[in-house]
């Protein structure tokens, strides 16, 4: 899976990560920004993904509410979950922040919407998402030390690889932020 990570600029650990866990009838990705940066916010990520590692058979609400409750004393995280069932062809998501997530495939792209706010506030509203994908599809998620995809670039995007895409992008990042992104292959 094409990964590229990096810590600001000064920094000797980061609060950005992605986590992809098989499970027998899914897959779930999962990336995570914490708020601020260096060893703070990786501890904040810790937790996050402590939570996300030990629950492999926890449903997506579950294992929202159970990242919510563990970052309530904390200063929270922006998070994005998508969880994708290869037999039925569906992708659930919910994403709180300004994580990024897209579906892009050779004739189409699509922004998954995340709702605005921290998880480890006061209680969000998980309004999980449902949505079918065809093949062949790659996810691509990054945090916010990438800028924004510009829509003139997505149809360029959609013709490369995942690796392409990830070595693209991640040439825009600038060591002023944390930074996560990774795309792969939903149906591989």
């Amino acid at each position: 899976m094409p990964l590229y990570q990096g810590k600001k600029n000064g920094e000797l650990e980061s609060g950005d990560r992605c986590i992809i866990q098989r499970r027998s009838d899914s897959v779930l990705y999962v990336m995570i920004d914490a708020v601020g940066h260096g060893v703070i916010a990786n501890k904040i990520a810790d937790i996050a993904q402590n939570i996300i590692q030990n629950s492999e058979r926890e449903s997506l609400p579950n294992l929202i509410a159970a990242c919510e409750v563990e970052l309530i004393n904390t200063r929270g995280a922006v998070i994005f979950f998508a969880q994708f069932y290869p037999k039925s062809g569906k992708l659930h998501y919910y994403g709180v922040g300004n994580i990024r997530c897209y579906v892009l495939s050779r004739f189409y792209s699509r922004s998954l919407p995340s709702s605005p706010g921290i998880l480890g506030r006061p209680a969000q509203k998980y309004d999980i998402q449902k949505v079918k994908i065809e093949t062949p599809t790659s996810l691509l998620m990054f945090t916010d030390g990438l800028p924004e995809i510009k829509t003139q670039i997505l149809p360029q995007l959609c013709k490369m690889t995942p690796r392409h895409i990830v070595g693209f992008l991640s040439e825009s990042w600038s060591e002023t932020d944390d930074v996560c992104c990774f795309c792969e292959y939903m149906y591989e």
